[in-house]
């Protein structure tokens, strides 16, 4: 079995902990679990978990070490006024129609487009369309190809994020102890370009989004993916 040798770190999403009002030390927290005799989620059947096993630690992204800066529909409703649409939709009615537009692509084309070999970008301007009709907007392409470029380039930029204050320290703590790395649902973009722009990616070793292997967590594929770029 390769994976007590990986040490996968979604359980610790400051996500939860910013839903239950707790202030964690993330380093903290983690070296004193690498520490003791207390085995983590993903290892919780073995008899016996030597902490001294372990080699990498596998990171997520969007909700493990980095958030959105702002709130995502009301990005897109800020775009759409900025794009000058007639009748821009709301917050309000982007968000229900953004959800079944996200579900009804990703499950036709999973993982962004993999199987129909369709770009990161095409993939979400068939989404963002979507969820326009949903709002009951339809646009000329002019239009909709000035707010949907606004959207894009707002999440491929430094702006569209922010970095966790405890995800950062603790990659630099770990980063000095193991190999660290990400293994994604995440787009590709969000590792190709939002990584380096905020300076993430020096402390990580290897990359494995769903897109590259075609198959989403918690499928098996995917970590082993992460198993072998990690170095095992």
């Amino acid at each position: 079995l390769k994976f007590p040798l990986m040490l996968l770190t979604g359980i610790y999403s400051m996500v939860f902990n910013r839903a239950m009002g707790f202030n964690v030390n993330f380093p903290l927290i983690t070296s004193r679990l690498l520490r003791s005799s207390q085995a983590p989620l993903c290892m919780l059947r073995a008899s016996a978990f030597d902490p001294s096993i372990i080699r990498a630690i596998s990171l997520d992204i969007t909700g493990t070490i980095l958030v959105h800066r702002y709130p995502i529909m009301q990005t897109y409703a800020d775009a759409a006024v900025w794009a000058r649409l007639p009748n821009p939709p709301s917050a309000e009615e982007l968000k229900p129609a953004f959800k079944q537009a996200y579900f009804k692509h990703l499950t036709e084309s999973p993982c962004f487009g993999f199987q129909e070999e369709l770009s990161g970008r095409e993939w979400w301007m068939r989404t963002v369309r979507s969820s326009l009709e949903l709002c009951g907007r339809q646009y000329n392409e002019d239009d909709f190809q000035r707010y949907f470029r606004r959207v894009y380039q707002h999440y491929g930029s430094a702006e569209g994020y922010e970095t966790l204050a405890d995800a950062a320290a603790f990659l630099d703590w770990a980063s000095e102890r193991y190999v660290l790395g990400v293994t994604t649902n995440a787009p590709a973009r969000t590792v190709e370009t939002v990584l380096p722009l905020l300076g993430l990616h020096e402390r990580l070793r290897w990359f494995v989004c769903c897109r590259d292997v075609g198959v989403e967590k918690p499928g098996r594929a995917i970590f082993d993916a992460a198993v072998r770029q990690a170095g095992f």
